[in-house]
């Protein structure tokens, strides 16, 4: 379960409000936040190479991302004494 949003914008998305930055990317930004908000645990994300789970690094270690296409990724922390991911964000590339 999806224990934080890191951004208004993806707080609002999730409580299925339309943002207009995200048009476009709504089927697909929904279906990846229902994954994540059901995944018992990091290692079920893990198992299916479908969902593109990168670790981040530089700046961003200890951060996880999850593409939903090759502009847009979600992005998350999910701490080992936590029961869901946290600071969830949909963000752009720069």
């Amino acid at each position: 379960m999806i224990v934080s949003y890191c951004s208004r914008e993806t707080g609002d998305f999730a409580a299925g409000r339309s943002v207009t930055a995200f048009v476009g990317i709504e089927h697909q930004a929904t279906k990846w936040l229902a994954t994540l908000h059901a995944a018992p645990d990091l290692g079920t994300l893990r198992t299916l190479a479908s969902n593109r789970l990168e670790a981040m690094r530089g700046d961003l270690a200890g951060r996880y991302a999850i593409r939903i296409d090759p502009r847009w990724c979600l992005c998350f922390d999910w701490p080992l004494d936590q029961t869901g991911p946290s600071n969830v964000e949909i963000g752009a590339d720069a």
